[in-house]
């Protein structure tokens, strides 16, 4: 399901119970590490990562009159396309409002239906204004991926939470002198913590692939 935020150094907590991993919240490695910092540089990696903001944002941002017969422009960056936002874009040309439909097109065609943001503006070149100047084409709307955090991009972004800890956990679980495969799980197991890091490692890495941005 979407989430409305990024996660937080509580859900981070609950990720780690959910390991099995035997550990005491009051004691060792966890009072000494600040859960939020983790997140807040796994958000950072993600979107960098990714070249995207997940959450989207009101904004304007101006751009150059588009070159070419069909008015094409690239935006850069991702204008959300959640209908139930589309109320709040407004896209003028020298100072001119068009019309979403009419005398301009946000695409790829069916990013809406497909759940994607728009990265591309059409302006039709028959009934609108004339413009020359710089920076004379403005669009005010949510930037960003979508209105609410994607599921795979929220638990991707955990993940790379707490393999950054791993090393952390694994020093202080076995105080130096034990390897961590011989860190004991809630189950009874002995799954060795680096198979876990190694999936956290690739989900992490399949989210960003599949959500990196492609300017066009």
């Amino acid at each position: 399901m979407p989430y409305d935020a990024h996660p937080t150094g509580g859900d981070l907590k609950k990720f780690w119970d959910g390991t099995g991993i035997v550990c005491d919240w009051a004691e060792t490695p966890f009072n000494r590490i600040d859960l939020d910092d983790k997140i807040k540089d796994a958000v950072a990696l993600m979107e960098s990562g990714t070249g995207r903001k997940f959450i989207a944002q009101l904004g304007t941002r101006t751009y150059d009159p588009p070159r070419g017969p069909r008015g094409f422009l690239s935006l850069g960056q991702d204008l959300c396309s959640d209908p139930d936002l589309e109320s709040s874009i407004l896209i003028t040309a020298a100072g001119a409002q068009l019309t979403l439909g009419q005398t301009c097109f946000l695409g790829p065609e069916n990013s809406d239906n497909d759940g994607l943001p728009w990265s591309l503006l059409e302006i039709s070149m028959l009934g609108t204004p004339a413009y020359s100047a710089r920076r004379s084409v403005s669009i005010t709307g949510y930037w960003g991926y979508s209105a609410r955090m994607p599921d795979d991009v929220w638990s991707a972004e955990l993940a790379m939470a707490a393999l950054a800890m791993a090393p952390q956990v694994e020093l202080a679980l076995t105080n130096g002198v034990a390897k961590i495969e011989d860190v004991v799980y809630a189950s009874g197991s002995f799954t060795p913590l680096s198979t876990q890091i190694a999936l956290w490692r690739q989900k992490f890495d399949a989210v960003v692939a599949n959500k990196k941005k492609v300017v066009i």
